[in-house]
């Protein structure tokens, strides 16, 4: 996989990544570093393996080529994650390890919104926007060097998003984020990484 960087606050060293199904290549090439508390954005078309960069990054896909290292513990918000059942919030807080009630209504706090009152509610009857805040509750709750998270501000309103961009920013971990929304980025990315068009 190659050599990993020396310096200890590199939590990702990425160098020539690329990503193919068998002879078709969904991106190519990608280089770039993280370091420990730096805020990374991800953009591109759609198609351009935004998605699939990341899924790399969370070790749920291997590269095709290229080396990759990431170190640290981390936590991954995936676009694909959904509800198939309707547990009650606070039922759902409990089955995800270092997560309860209290540290996640500490984030939603930040949030600026109080959970509260619906704690008891089953996550089927929330609204979308709802169920994406629980999402993001589910893992931005746990302490962690690096957080992947991808389009963590869809279904979210223009008020929760911006609060969402000051509780990366403002935060002392390393976050890699995908997103579409240009002004969402620009609130709380340090660093952008454009994928290459195919």
């Amino acid at each position: 996989m190659g050599s990993f960087s020396k310096n200890p606050h590199v939590l990702i060293q990425a160098k020539e990544v690329s990503f193919a199904y068998g002879d078709t290549p969904v991106f190519t090439k990608v280089s770039f570093a993280v370091e420990a508390g730096e805020k990374v954005a991800i953009s591109g078309r759609n198609g351009s393996g935004k998605s699939h960069l990341l899924d790399c990054l969370a070790g749920v896909r291997l590269v095709s080529g290229g080396s990759l290292q990431v170190v640290g513990e981390l936590d991954f918000l995936s676009s694909s994650d959904s509800f198939a059942f309707n547990f009650t919030v606070s039922e759902l807080l409990s089955f995800v390890p270092g997560v309860n009630t209290a540290s996640a209504c500490r984030v939603a706090s930040q949030l600026g919104f109080d959970m509260t009152g619906w704690v008891q509610r089953g996550v089927l009857s929330l609204s979308s926007g709802e169920r994406q805040l629980v999402r993001l509750l589910c893992t931005l709750s746990k302490e962690k060097d690096l957080y992947l998270l991808d389009e963590p501000e869809v279904h979210l309103d223009a008020y929760t998003r911006e609060k969402l961009a000051s509780y990366l920013q403002n935060h002392s971990s390393a976050f890699v984020v995908v997103t579409h929304d240009n002004y969402f980025r620009q609130q709380f990315a340090s660093k952008t990484i454009s994928m290459p068009s195919m």
